[in-house]
């Protein structure tokens, strides 16, 4: 019984310390998050909705830090209003290639329709072209969330 009410206090802890700060200082917590890749993406998945429209807008700068993770961020969470930067960055052929790789998967796991769709088109493309065939056969690493209990609980992968 001591647990469950210390894992209740905990997750309502966490629950209120994230609605509390501003969607730029949980930004600036992802920028010095010092985690491996597989948890970079808590601060993030943490926050939610709350900070998808400030990662929107920073992910037009090609110079933002963490920028593929923050891509993937937007794919983890399913959130349909990041499809038109997402698509935009991988339509840019201007682009580095991991980016527009990340913004395809990111696609496919937001919209598998528009993903497959994409994936069709890139095929023979030299740099999205191994990530486009693994869409096209449906390969099971691009099924993979983060969950908000990963974040929270810090479970790796």
């Amino acid at each position: 019984m001591k647990r469950v009410a210390f894992l209740s206090c905990l997750i309502l802890f966490v629950v209120l310390g994230c609605s509390t700060r501003s969607p730029e200082q949980i930004l600036e917590e992802f920028y010095n998050y010092n985690e491996p890749d597989s948890e970079s993406l808590d601060p993030l998945i943490l926050a939610g909705e709350k900070v998808v429209p400030l990662i929107i807008e920073k992910i037009r700068d090609r110079s933002m830090q963490r920028r593929r993770l923050a891509i993937d961020f937007l794919g983890n969470g399913e959130y349909e209003q990041a499809l038109p930067v997402l698509i935009k960055i991988l339509n840019d052929e201007t682009e580095e290639s991991h980016f527009r790789v990340a913004a395809l998967i990111s696609i496919f796991q937001i919209a598998e329709n528009l993903g497959n769709e994409f994936a069709q088109r890139y095929k023979n493309d030299s740099n999205l072209g191994k990530t486009s065939m693994d869409i096209l056969s449906n390969k099971d690493y691009l099924r993979y969330r983060r969950t908000y209990i990963d974040a929270l609980f810090r479970r790796h992968d």
